[in-house]
């Protein structure tokens, strides 16, 4: 069963032990440790899954997702929207300035304009996470996929 933990506790998906954080302290009895909010899917498992449908090799699928990510980051960098029909908007935004707070000695700060990079999913994509039972994900298909390609 995962339990899904908070702050500086981290927990072992292989033992389910939770462990506490402390500084300058590594955890060796696992090599597989997930803060809450479950596993990231990475640049590397994009690559492998988008490799493994489309049968090209992984250099040539990196390829192809490091220059989708150039040509996002030049885009934004230029002003412009992208759009991505059933997936979601990219574009950058203008920030105002405004005053903040220094939380540890509690004295305005001045926040200068900056420009922000958002993104806002489509309707279809919004509809299909919401429709993905809400349950938090357990990272076990993917500790499948890497069981699979390790015995390859």
């Amino acid at each position: 069963m995962q339990k899904w933990l908070a702050g500086n506790e981290l927990c072992c998906r292989r033992c389910a032990q939770a462990v506490m954080l402390h500084a300058g302290t590594t955890y060796r009895h696992c090599t597989r440790i997930q803060i809450k909010g479950g596993p990231a899917l990475t640049k590397a498992d994009i690559v492998r899954q988008v490799a493994q449908t489309t049968g090209l090799t992984k250099t040539d699928t990196s390829a192809v997702v490091d220059g989708f990510i150039a040509s996002v980051i030049d885009a934004l960098q230029d002003g412009e929207h992208i759009e991505i029909r059933g997936f979601g908007t990219f574009k950058a935004v203008s920030r105002a300035p405004r005053t903040g707070r220094n939380p540890r000695t509690g004295s305005e700060v001045k926040i200068s304009r900056r420009r922000a990079p958002v993104f806002k999913p489509s309707k279809e994509l919004r509809a299909r996470v919401e429709d993905s039972n809400g349950a938090p994900p357990t990272g076990a298909k993917k500790d499948a996929l890497w069981e699979e390609e390790k015995a390859a």
